[in-house]
């Protein structure tokens, strides 16, 4: 029961997350607030999320092999995303923020489209461990 509520928390922080606080930030306030804003929330958006998804592999990993090693697999892509993924993005903003383009907004954009592809897997990993053990 623990780990479905877990799972639950998971799945519904991601959405909300993805679904109404980005799109918020970057509509409500200009470009460089934002920014500030996004560089603040992410970090902690990351570890809160990867360790909730830790947790929930502890309590399900005796009664759900299969789906613990799927949330294990999404708490390590928070992981990476928080550790490695982020401060790559942030220095090529940066890089952009002080006049440099081409290459580093061609960086930018891979950079950004391979963190929405990984929290896109996430979230369905996510979602499928939770419909498997409801």
């Amino acid at each position: 029961m623990t780990g479905l509520v877990l799972v639950a928390a998971i799945f519904g922080g991601m959405l909300f997350f993805a679904l109404v606080v980005a799109p918020m930030i970057f509509t409500a306030l200009q470009p460089d607030a934002s920014g500030v804003l996004i560089r603040r929330m992410f970090p902690v958006y990351y570890l809160y999320m990867g360790v909730l998804s830790a947790l929930a592999t502890l309590t399900i990993t005796f009664t759900h092999e299969v789906e613990a090693v799927v949330l294990a697999a999404v708490a390590g892509l928070f992981w990476v995303s928080r550790q490695i993924l982020m401060p790559r993005i942030n220095a090529v903003r940066d890089q952009m923020n002080a006049g440099e383009s081409g290459p580093a907004t061609t960086r930018f954009k891979h950079l950004h489209r391979l963190s929405v592809a990984i929290n896109l897997v996430q979230i369905l990993a996510v979602l499928t461990v939770l419909v498997r053990i409801a």
